[in-house]
């Protein structure tokens, strides 16, 4: 019984990633259709499900960005880095903090 159970909570992690991600893809498309708050709303549910996703902490400090505040995505940029210094997100991250 417990493996059954370790093995359905594996099944149920995957499918929260692979959903993390899909909304995470979904808000990297919004900004380029003009639809910042809809970008927010993505990466928002993105985290909810993962709260250390790196491209989508970091696509919600892009979006804070494109609309002028800077002091919140520098703060999103930098949970962006410190969730995967070493994935290209992360090393995104550190480029937006080294400009703003």
């Amino acid at each position: 019984m417990v493996l059954g159970h370790v093995v359905g909570k594996a099944i149920l992690d995957v499918e929260f990633v692979s959903n993390a991600d899909h909304h995470a893809a979904e808000g990297r498309q919004a900004p380029r259709d003009g639809e910042l708050e809809k970008a927010l709303a993505e990466f928002d549910k993105a985290l909810a499900m993962d709260r250390r996703h790196a491209g989508a902490l970091l696509g919600k400090g892009i979006a804070l960005k494109l609309k002028g505040d800077k002091a919140a995505a520098r703060e999103w940029f930098q949970k962006a880095e410190d969730a995967d210094p070493r994935s290209d997100a992360g090393r995104e991250a550190r480029r937006h903090l080294d400009n703003l």
